[in-house]
């Protein structure tokens, strides 16, 4: 530790300047995080472009590593969201599947979402409900319209709001939620 400093540690761009030009060398190296590598006597204009060039990818790093944090927080706040929600949250892919659910799915369905998830809706639901989702679902999908219905599963009644979400490449998947009536 350097006098006078604290015993936080820093990120710093590295650059190694060198006379070793070994495979050995360069392979001792490799496990450092390094912005560039540069031989002695390669002149000026090499260091002045490689120190220039590791401040640039330092920067794009940072930026790389607080947009993963920033991921990170999201994906903690709606995995709870989908732990605590009392709104039954749904995503299915364009096979009309359960992606991604929120936990009262287990209530509602009485078994585990790893039971759940990629199951078909004639798996998990009555057959003429099934058939009434999948239809409402495959509508969505190819339509990109938001649609509300009103279902009955069991003696308790549910208001489902389903909408599609288009991914880069133009994918399309399903999302809603449900509301359990009485």
């Amino acid at each position: 530790m350097w006098p006078g400093r604290n015993s936080a540690t820093r990120e710093i761009p590295i650059i190694f300047l060198t006379s070793h030009a070994e495979d050995d060398f360069v392979t001792k190296v490799r496990s450092i995080t390094r912005y560039g590598y540069v031989i002695k006597n390669s002149g000026n204009f090499v260091l002045k472009t490689s120190i220039e060039m590791a401040f640039e990818l330092f920067e794009a790093n940072g930026k790389l590593k607080r947009r993963e944090q920033e991921l990170h927080e999201k994906m903690t706040m709606f995995q709870a969201l989908l732990e605590n929600s009392p709104v039954h949250i749904f995503f299915k892919d364009d096979e009309i599947r359960p992606t991604i659910l929120s936990r009262n799915y287990e209530t509602m369905l009485g078994m585990p979402l790893d039971n759940i998830i990629g199951k078909t809706m004639d798996d998990l639901f009555p057959s003429d409900l099934a058939k009434s989702m999948i239809a409402d679902d495959k509508r969505i999908l190819e339509r990109g319209e938001l649609i509300q219905v009103d279902e009955q599963l069991g003696d308790k009644f549910f208001s489902t709001i389903k909408f599609p979400i288009t991914l880069e490449g133009g994918k399309r998947r399903l999302a809603g939620f449900t509301l359990a009536g009485c």
